[in-house]
Order: structure tokens, then sequence, then C-alpha cells
């Protein structure tokens, strides 16, 4: 009787602990998750998310497609070396179809699953739209393309930052280099989208121009639509005008439709000099043997670098994809590089944390040491601008020369402190 009295009291012991197990359990799966704001970019105990943003459609689909192979392999390099802090870094890619608004829900998709950690984007109105999101999101973006001067100027947002060039360090150094080359070239025109990259690229070229050159004059403006499928109005209205050289910032689909359509014309042939400041690969390779002659603004030049990173970076890009690597994917693996140093500087990859880290950082990126600017989150590094001319060889065309300017020597002062 007694050992049966002891075994029912055990086997009550069981159940009840069975039980308080359960609701245990119960009570842990419905505890509230940490909130995105304060997510600290991992996926479980072992990852770290960063969510790239990009137009993968539309008229800059063909640079947005180049961003996300750069994107792509620097994560893949990042895992292959053990990854970040020893996580591995997973890569969610969104596209914002060259729209502010899908970019802007495309980052908030991304931060409700966690995500606070993003890079990429082309289009300066796209991230103009951004910035402001990331500080409601308490995110951060690393730009890895868009020229805007507000940006890092009057709309500045501490959870944006720029790793690349702005308007006005490449058209200083580009306006430079034109008034140095081309001191007889009086007679200028611009062509540029009617938005605010166009804008302002626009307005930093002619005053530097006009500062280089003071005889110079500005006789004719044309401001075509952004994504616009026809320029040709626009093309002989320019002709018309006589302009000595043109100063265009259509790029990407724009660039490479208006060109295409400016041919038959004979457009760049009646004229001394024509300038781009975003004058990528994609362009030149879409137009191939009817690429013109002209002076054109990159973010990166492959050939111009010699460092055991640019030189892997480069092999491995070209195995990988086929051809040599250009500036939209470059500043993309660039961007990445970022991170991993401010994550590993910190020991963090908390929204606070990454700010602090990024803020004054100096790193090893693929055109050398590289700083970012505390004040404003603004990159310091080289100007590139390139002469490409037509060829007869190969595809079409070559590029002649290139020009390396110290960002140092044409950046202008903080504009917030």
């Amino acid at each position: 009787m007694k050992n049966k009295v002891m075994f029912g009291f055990m086997a009550f012991l069981l159940v009840a602990a069975a039980f308080l197990s359960a609701c245990a359990s119960s009570t842990n799966t419905s505890a509230p998750k940490e909130s995105a704001s304060n997510s600290t970019g991992a996926s479980g105990s072992d990852t770290i998310k960063f969510g790239f943003i990009s137009s993968l459609s539309g008229s800059l689909a063909s640079s947005g497609e180049l961003q996300k192979n750069g994107a792509e392999i620097a994560i893949k390099h990042i895992n292959e070396q053990g990854g970040i802090l020893g996580k591995k870094v997973e890569l969610i890619v969104r596209d914002d179809k060259g729209k502010p608004e899908e970019a802007v829900k495309a980052a908030r998709d991304l931060n409700s699953e966690g995500v606070n950690l993003f890079f990429g984007v082309l289009s300066s109105s796209a991230a103009l739209a951004l910035s402001p999101a990331m500080e409601e999101m308490n995110a951060v973006l690393i730009n890895t393309a868009s020229h805007s001067d507000r940006l890092t100027g009057k709309d500045f947002n501490k959870h944006y930052f720029r790793i690349t060039d702005n308007a006005q360090m490449r058209n200083n150094a580009g306006a430079k280099l034109i008034a140095e080359r081309y001191p007889d070239v009086m007679k200028w025109a611009t062509f540029s989208p009617d938005y605010e990259y166009g804008h302002n690229t626009h307005d930093q070229f002619f005053s530097s121009l006009k500062k280089y050159n003071p005889k110079m004059e500005l006789i004719h403006e044309s401001w075509p639509p952004f994504g616009s499928p026809d320029f040709k109005n626009y093309i002989s209205t320019v002709q018309n005008a006589n302009p000595e050289g043109v100063f265009s910032s259509l790029y990407a689909g724009d660039a490479i439709v208006m060109s295409k359509q400016a041919e038959p014309y004979h457009f760049y042939q009646g004229l001394k000099v024509f300038i781009n400041p975003s004058a990528e690969t994609d362009i030149r390779e879409q137009l191939g043997k009817i690429m013109h002659e002209e002076w054109g603004g990159v973010h990166y030049y492959a050939p111009a670098y010699n460092n055991p990173l640019n030189v892997k970076f480069v092999k491995e890009y070209k195995e990988e994809y086929g051809h040599e690597p250009d500036g939209f994917a470059a500043e993309a693996y660039n961007a990445a590089l970022a991170y991993k140093a401010a994550v590993e500087k910190t020991n963090s990859s908390k929204t606070d944390d990454v700010i602090k880290a990024l803020e004054g950082m100096e790193y090893d990126s693929l055109t050398g040491k590289r700083s970012i600017r505390a004040e404003d989150h603004q990159a310091i590094k080289d100007v590139i601008w390139i002469h490409i001319v037509p060829s007869t060889e190969g595809s079409g065309w070559k590029v002649e020369e290139f020009v390396l300017t110290p960002g140092a020597e044409v950046i202008a002062p903080p504009a917030v402190k």
C-alpha cells in the first residue's frame, strides 16, 4: 500500500512538472519580439542581414544590375573570409523600380523583418526619400551612387552616409579639367534630366567652370523629363543653339536612349567637347560602335588602382560576371566593406553603434584608404574623370586617359556642423 501511495505521488509530480514546463514555453513564445528599431541586424545568433535597395527595373535597370553584382560579390567575399564577428552575412535584395515611394516601401518591409543596415540606391530622389525614413525606422543607409549635395547638406540626417563622391566634388574637378584642356570653348549648353540630380550637377559644373573660365557663356538649357522615351526634339533644339560644348548628366537608360537617337543627327560630331559626369560602363557597352567621344565622370575606374584588394576584386568579378567591374559595382562593394569595418570596430551591428563607428572612420576600400567625414557623413575619395574615344577595334570605344583628383583637393567644407 505504501509503495502504491508513493508511486501515485511521484506520478503527480511528473504531471505537474510537465504542466509548468508547458506554461513556461507558452509564455516565452508569446513574449514580444525585439522591435525593428532596436534590431541588431541579426537573424538568429549567427546571421547579420544587409538590405540592398536599387533600381532593377525601369530606365535605371542597367546600372542597378551592376550595383547588385557588386553587392553580391562583396557578401560572397565577406562570408568566405569568416563573415562579420564570426556571423554569416545575408543579403536581401529589393527593387525600387526607380521610384522614391517604392524605395521607402522596400525599406519599411525589410525593416519589419529586422533589417537595420541598408545600402545601394541609384536615384537622388529615392535617396532623399529614404534618408528621413531611415531616421523613423532607426536604421542606417550607406548610399553608393546618388550625387545630390542636399543629402549631405541641407537635408543632412545622421542615419544617412554617402560612400562615394558628391555633385560638388565631381563637377568641380571636371570643370577645372575642362577649363585647362579646352580653354577656347566658350559657348555652352546643358542637356540634363529635369529633377534634383540634373539640376544639382548642372549648377555645380557651370558655377565651377565660370570660376575657372570667366569668359564662358551658357547659351542654352534643355531639361527633358527623367525617364523620357523620346529626346529627338531636345536634340534638335540643342543643335540649333550651336554650342561648342555640351554638358549632360543624363545617365543609365536615359543616356543610352538619347545617344542612339542623337546618332542620325551627327550631334556629337558638331561639338568640340561633350561632358557627362555619370558615364559608367553600362552606357558605353550598350552603345558599342556608335559610342561618341566624351569626358565622363565615374565612381571608379578599375585600371587606376593596383592595390591587393582591388586586384582580387577585379579578377574575381571578371570570373563571376564576365566583364570588368564599373563604378556602380565597386561602390556597392565598398559600402559592404564599410559596414564590416564599422561592426567589427564596435563589436555590434546595432544602429547607434554603427553610426558612431562610421563617423570619422577610415577604412580600406578598393581605391585605397577612404575616410568618412563625421560632420556630414560624406566620404572623401578620389574624383575620377575618363576620356572616352571611338575605336575601330574591339567594342568600338576605348578609354584613352583617366585623371584622378584627390577628394580633399576639391571637396567643400561641411555644410552642417
